[in-house]
């Protein structure tokens, strides 16, 4: 991470060693620098966790699907997949780009399906990619749940489903999700690639310091 401020990368390392630091700079045509999720998105980019959407865009604001996410995760996590060989949903082949990553999210706790499927290509909602996060969190042994803000502060709180509370409330007081500006968390709306860039850039970011 690098630290404006005070101009310093903190980084974690596990053997002392000499290191340089380089710069790998991505940038996309339809994200502009003033953007509230620009310094996310080229974060994330530079360190090879998200990719564009093709012809040099990012699409920000395109629902992000399930398959996408789990996606994510698993790049992020640096575990070996190459076991993964058969898949625990009917909707999820073998044969599909997606398939180990959720293969191992499945494994590790972190996705669910519904109903036996997975619903590999359905836009993820806001509380369901929080819940992701939250599980991953736990699952790398980087969990931190630290008080402040209630979540039933949301305006519709009560639209949160009752499962997904719990990690909102973490999210929330990790800075991880925020509300929409009537006050209210919006649960059930698909989550948008730029959102989904917030989210996780603060996540790794909170990680590593």
């Amino acid at each position: 991470v690098y630290d404006a401020k005070s101009g310093r990368v903190i980084f974690s390392t596990t053997h002392f060693s000499t290191y340089a630091i380089g710069c790998n700079d991505v940038s996309f045509s339809d994200v502009a620098n003033t953007a509230w999720y620009a310094d996310y998105v080229s974060y994330l980019a530079a360190r090879d966790i998200i990719g564009g959407s093709g012809n040099g865009k990012y699409s920000p604001d395109a629902k992000i699907t399930r398959a996408q996410f789990v996606t994510i995760l698993a790049r992020m996590s640096g575990d070996e997949m190459s076991g993964y060989t058969t898949s625990s949903f009917p909707d999820v082949k073998s044969s599909d780009w997606y398939f180990k990553a959720t293969q191992w999210a499945y494994t590790n706790g972190i996705a669910t399906g519904s109903e036996g499927k997975f619903n590999p290509n359905a836009s993820i909602a806001r509380e369901q990619m929080t819940a992701m996060l939250y599980r991953y969190a736990d699952y790398t042994g980087e969990f931190s749940n630290p008080e402040g803000m209630s979540a039933r502060e949301f305006a519709d709180f009560g639209g949160i489903s009752t499962w997904a509370q719990g990690s909102v409330q973490w999210a929330l007081n990790n800075g991880i999700v925020s509300g929409k500006t009537d006050g209210s968390f919006d649960p059930k709306a698909s989550a948008t690639r730029a959102e989904a860039a917030k989210m996780i850039a603060v996540l790794v970011q909170d990680m590593i310091k």
